[in-house]
């Protein structure tokens, strides 16, 4: 079994017992074909991680990341990478330089590794909150960083700061946060104690 398969089981058997909600409405996994053809449309290999994630459920739940995020269906997440490379291609971010990385009021907000643009085409959202901030695979990461590894992007300061190394790691944390009672299921996804 490898490493994304055993989180999903750590995190399906947690479901089975604790998420009322959640557990009956997972979708199934998408398909090779699928992944193959998001593959062509977004000009880029998938990390294996998150392809892996895809084959066991397609997204579509609620979970707390730096907000209350759905996790998107791969179908969605091309759309959404479409849609802001479009934006992208047609210069709407061109001259906005992310908040995080600039403004003097945020000395000590650790960014990095990202590189310090408001978009970048190789950034692929798949998760999204209500607001539209979204968390994002970073396929071009700054010097230090690890292609695939997970960053916040918000829609009024850009990306903000890296927030896992790879989406194993964000699948594994996810694993220990519903085993360790962190999370409780709710009808609007998996959130956090911490947070409620």
């Amino acid at each position: 079994m490898d490493a994304i398969q055993h989180s999903w089981c750590r995190i399906e058997t947690w479901m089975q017992h604790h998420a009322p909600y959640t557990w009956p409405n997972l979708a199934p996994g998408t398909s090779d074909r699928d992944v193959q053809l998001a593959e062509e449309i977004l000009g880029m290999t998938l990390p294996a991680d998150f392809k892996a994630f895809y084959r066991i459920h397609n997204g579509q739940f609620w979970l707390d990341l730096v907000s209350h995020m759905q996790l998107l269906p791969l179908q969605k997440v091309v759309k959404v990478w479409m849609e802001m490379k479009q934006l992208w291609e047609n210069g709407v971010f061109e001259g906005c330089k992310p908040y995080y990385f600039f403004d003097a009021l945020c000395k000590d907000w650790e960014t990095g590794p990202i590189q310090p643009v408001w978009w970048h085409p190789r950034w692929i959202p798949f998760a999204m909150d209500r607001a539209g901030n979204y968390c994002c695979l970073d396929m071009a990461p700054d010097v230090g960083g690890t292609s695939g590894q997970i960053i916040d992007w918000d829609h009024d300061c850009g990306p903000s700061r890296t927030l896992f190394p790879s989406f194993q790691y964000l699948l594994s944390t996810l694993a220990d946060q519903v085993e360790s009672g962190d999370c409780v299921d709710t009808k609007d996804g998996l959130e956090l104690r911490s947070k409620m």
